[in-house]
């Protein structure tokens, strides 16, 4: 006598599927796909591969990432982080193929650092390119004022040197501008220290010297 339909048959006729339903039906151990995305195998969300998940048909499917998706990073800049076949790889990139031979770009300090004496703490606060006669320069102003320590440098090539006399001030931003007279760079931010009194917020360095730009600023206008 048949037994009643949807009475499981697994032990008798087990077809090893995780995606199936083994049940009787009509006297007969049948194998009915289980719904399409009924979780199966693989359960862990993983780098370049999703949970496994049953196509529908009574097969368990793999949801690996497209091959090509980018995946975590190695740290190297000579490195593809790319998915293959599930996996994160970090393939070796062909440096033949690339402008200039280089297949990446690594931040390196310029010279020894802005640090004009030792235990010069301060931070760079703007860069600004300018000529002053001679030649295109690279400028830094340097935050936190400190007495003795200039704080607009400039890259000669070799080192970082005080611009003119040097301002002791909090310099927060530079600027290239020509006010009329020809270009000249601009310094902003508060001057506590000479050469300037505390209510001069602005400076311009026109290649030979600094001179404060507007003493009718006041105090409370020097954040800038």
């Amino acid at each position: 006598m048949p037994v009643q339909n949807g009475t499981l048959c697994f032990v008798l006729d087990w077809d090893n599927s995780e995606c199936t339903d083994d049940a009787c039906i009509n006297g007969a151990c049948a194998h009915p796909p289980k719904p399409i995305g009924t979780a199966c195998g693989r359960v862990l969300d993983e780098v370049c591969s999703d949970p496994d998940s049953c196509d529908g048909a009574g097969l368990c499917s793999e949801n690996d990432d497209p091959d090509e998706t980018p995946c975590l990073s190695d740290g190297q800049s000579c490195t593809r982080d790319i998915c293959r076949n599930g996996a994160c790889q970090h393939l070796p990139i062909d440096s033949s193929l690339l402008p200039n031979g280089l297949c990446g770009f690594e931040f390196s300090p310029i010279g020894s650092g802005v640090a004009v004496t030792a235990g010069d703490l301060r931070d760079v606060q703007d860069f600004e390119v300018f000529d002053d006669g001679g030649g295109s320069a690279l400028y830094a102003a340097l935050g936190g004022a400190q007495a003795g320590l200039n704080s607009v440098v400039r890259w000669d090539g070799a080192g970082w040197p005080a611009v003119g006399g040097g301002i002791d001030a909090n310099v927060r931003a530079l600027a290239v501008f020509d006010d009329g007279s020809g270009p000249a760079l601009f310094a902003a931010g508060l001057f506590p220290l000479s050469p300037f009194p505390s209510k001069y917020s602005l400076a311009k360095w026109d290649g030979g010297s600094w001179t404060n730009v507007d003493p009718a600023f006041a105090d409370e206008d020097r954040n800038c």
